[in-house]
């Protein structure tokens, strides 16, 4: 949860600006916006835009997190109309991704009862969106899409734990109908924590049963583990040990190293 924040221009400084991004280093720094936000995202689509999303802080009235976007490389930036998104709840902590297929942005935007969900097909100039992901009582959560309208919530859910939700087309992004406990404060030896960060990719399998997902989290003795949901075969490519961890989609591995990571 964003407590309150340096703005968005001091916190990403450092863009790869076209020419540098051809020859595989970093340009100058350019300033996104002088708003007051901060605890950016960034997310870069299959076509070259670029998605920096900040969330502004919890406010009484609609605060909905910022997306900036920039179409030539990170030179330039604009600010996208927050469309259906405008009067909801939202600012804690936001999240974007990318369809790498069609270009669908989904997005989360943390207000403590649950988060505002929302999707643009057109880059971000116009969204749907819902103010009710599903989950209730949450802190940080994550977004990540496998493509094909097959989008991934994960949050901590107080008192449960880490909860991963599933969201499938046509409501993609929007209604999270299927969820699961990922890790249980147990399986964090006791540490009261939110997920570190959270990843997809499309599997074999038809209607996204095969995806492949993973989930950083933490324990209260520093350590991290990944969960990676069936098929066993995608987690023994990881060559990790492995054991069951509460529902039998999910698998554990041990042995991620320590150290700091965004909460």
């Amino acid at each position: 949860m964003e407590n309150h924040l340096s703005t968005l221009a001091l916190a990403v400084g450092l863009m790869i600006a076209p020419p540098a991004h051809r020859a595989g280093g970093f340009g100058p720094p350019v300033v996104v916006t002088g708003l007051d936000a901060g605890e950016p995202g960034i997310d870069v689509a299959s076509d070259g835009t670029i998605y920096v999303n900040a969330p502004p802080g919890l406010h009484v009235s609609g605060s909905p997190s910022l997306v900036f976007r920039s179409d030539d490389g990170g030179a330039t930036w604009v600010l996208t109309p927050p469309g259906a998104r405008a009067d909801l709840p939202g600012g804690g902590d936001s999240d974007l991704s990318v369809d790498p297929v069609t270009g669908t942005v989904y997005m989360t935007d943390l207000w403590l009862g649950s988060a505002t969900v929302s999707r643009s097909t057109d880059r971000g100039e116009t969204w749907a969106a819902n103010p009710l992901q599903g989950v209730v009582v949450q802190d940080r959560q994550w977004v990540a899409t496998a493509g094909g309208g097959n989008v991934y919530h994960a949050t901590h859910q107080i008192p449960a734990g880490l909860v991963v939700s599933k969201s499938t087309a046509p409501t993609d992004g929007l209604v999270y109908s299927q969820s699961t406990v990922a890790a249980t404060p147990a399986d964090q030896t006791g540490c009261v924590c939110p997920p570190g960060t959270l990843i997809a990719e499309p599997g074999t399998a038809p209607l996204g049963s095969g995806d492949r997902v993973g989930l950083i989290y933490f324990t209260s003795t520093g350590g991290r583990l990944g969960v990676v949901p069936s098929p066993v075969r995608a987690v023994q490519q990881l060559g990790s040990q492995l054991d069951r961890a509460g529902d039998p989609r999910w698998f554990r591995h041990v042995g991620l190293p320590v150290g700091g990571g965004r909460r």
